[in-house]
């Protein structure tokens, strides 16, 4: 009997060591997703947003049955600022119509953007803008990229580029670069 009460004591301290730095391993991988979540590592370089121009404020791409709302972000403190109302559109990226990076992003979920990744070449977004005015695009190129590569969110003509997170806790960006279709 005495070995007994002599075992209980060790198998609990071992259990709750064990329960104690689980709970330790999954706070500090919660604390490092959520600084990295969908940041880039700065600013994309170079952007010159008309503010004459509509913004976006909404996206529907029927490929993938995506259909949200978007609203203007910010990079504050060198974290990407995210509304978790639906996708969100870098007020420093140009507007639709205008040359230059066209920038949205939402989380990798199912009722935001990760259905993305059953996106396809050549397959169609459309964007509207707070004017009514509709803009189509077809993506023309896909890749994944670290937070490191913010050189991947540059152009020079009207390209649109949304991007999600992907990759073992959300530490890769899958990036679509679409191009205007002429109407």
């Amino acid at each position: 009997m005495s070995r007994k009460k002599r075992r209980f004591p060790a198998v609990t301290n071992r259990l709750f060591l064990f329960l104690g730095i689980l709970l330790l391993a999954v706070f500090a991988a919660y604390r490092i997703n959520r600084l990295i979540r969908l940041s880039f590592a700065g600013s994309p370089p170079d952007i010159k947003a008309d503010s004459g121009k509509s913004l976006p404020t909404q996206i529907r791409i029927p490929a993938v049955k995506i259909d949200l709302d978007i609203y203007p972000v910010t990079i504050s403190n060198g974290l990407w600022q995210i509304d978790d109302r639906g996708a969100s559109f870098l007020f420093i990226s140009a507007r639709p119509g205008q040359a230059g990076p066209i920038v949205i992003y939402a989380h990798n979920t199912s009722d935001r953007f990760g259905p993305l990744r059953q996106l396809k070449l050549n397959d169609s977004i459309v964007l509207t803008t707070e004017a009514g005015a509709k803009y189509s695009y077809r993506v023309a190129q896909i890749a994944v990229v670290p937070p490191s590569s913010v050189d991947a969110l540059t152009a020079t003509t009207e390209t649109l580029i949304l991007y999600t997170c992907t990759g073992f806790l959300d530490r890769q960006r899958l990036i679509f670069k679409a191009v205007p279709i002429a109407q």
